[in-house]
């Protein structure tokens, strides 16, 4: 009965460590999305390149070649651009004064926490948890503050 039990305990501690490997793995698969369709974003804005030309070598990046992650890449970088001056508006609304121009990256992920706030069927605490831990990946970690403030005024 004890060797039985403990195979059960073991195989429930496995479990739930595989289904929290999954989550965490999942988090930092669209951690990458947000940071990729912002550095598409800011590319497109900046540099005035096309997503035509900028998308199909991101998604060759994609270290998953689950279809599910590339048409979430895809639904941010083609969304946010569609509803790009709309969520511009927004934010420069939020925002008591302008972003540095050495921080656009910050501005450019602001962009996509908005678009999926405002047209993605995600739920808004997971939006604003990914758009912030976003921060630590381009290293603007000092703005976490101010990215939590903003998107949540506008929820």
């Amino acid at each position: 009965q004890k060797c039985t039990f403990l195979c059960l305990f073991t195989d429930s501690i496995l479990t739930a460590g595989i289904k929290e490997a999954s989550q965490s793995i999942y988090e930092i698969e669209a951690l990458d999305n947000s940071d990729i369709a912002a550095e598409l974003l800011q590319q497109i804005h900046t540099e005035q390149q096309t997503l035509h030309t900028l998308l199909p070598p991101k998604i060759q990046q994609l270290k998953t070649a689950d279809s599910s992650q590339t048409a979430f890449l895809q639904t941010l970088c083609y969304g946010s651009c569609r509803w790009f001056y709309r969520l511009e508006a927004i934010l420069d609304h939020c925002l008591s004064k302008p972003i540095r121009k050495k921080d656009r990256s910050v501005y450019y992920l602001l962009i996509i926490g908005l678009y999926q706030l405002e047209y993605l069927d995600k739920p808004e605490y997971a939006i604003v948890k990914e758009t912030v831990d976003g921060l630590q990946a381009i290293n603007k970690t000092w703005a976490k503050g101010l990215v939590n403030g903003i998107l949540r005024r506008f929820i």
